[in-house]
Order: structure tokens, then C-alpha cells, then sequence
């Protein structure tokens, strides 16, 4: 059963990510809503970590970019 507020589309953007000193990575954002998206990557980051996200919008330049987003 899916419980989730907004509608989900599935999507492909390159994205890339960073946390001060944490973590960072490359992966595809995919599963995207207006509450959140998922984002396959090999680099593992624990729910809770803060990030910055880049994505890649073909067409798009510079990247979009999102300051501060919170991994669940």
C-alpha cells in the first residue's frame, strides 16, 4: 500500500550531491514529486544526512540546484 501525499513521476537526471565533510556523489534521480524524489546511487548516505543536490536537466544549464535537502 502506498501511503504518499503527491503523485510520483518517473524521471532520469544526472544528479550529484555533498554534505560538509560527510559525504558526497554522483547518481540518477529518478521518482520524482513535489515533496521529494529518490536518487540511485552506489555511494551509501544515512537517513538524516543534509545535503546539497545538484541535477541535471537536459537543456538546462547551470544545473539546478537545491540548497539544503534532508535524506529519509
Amino acid at each position: 500500500m502506498d501511503n504518499r501525499k503527491d503523485p510520483r513521476f518517473p524521471v532520469q537526471f544526472r544528479s550529484s550531491f555533498s554534505s560538509i565533510n560527510i559525504v558526497s556523489g554522483i547518481g540518477v534521480l529518478s521518482d520524482l514529486s513535489s515533496g521529494g524524489c529518490r536518487i540511485l546511487s552506489s555511494t551509501p548516505v544515512k537517513s538524516g544526512t543534509t545535503l546539497a543536490l545538484r541535477i541535471e536537466v537536459v537543456g538546462e544549464e547551470p544545473p539546478m540546484q537545491v540548497k539544503q535537502v534532508v535524506v529519509r
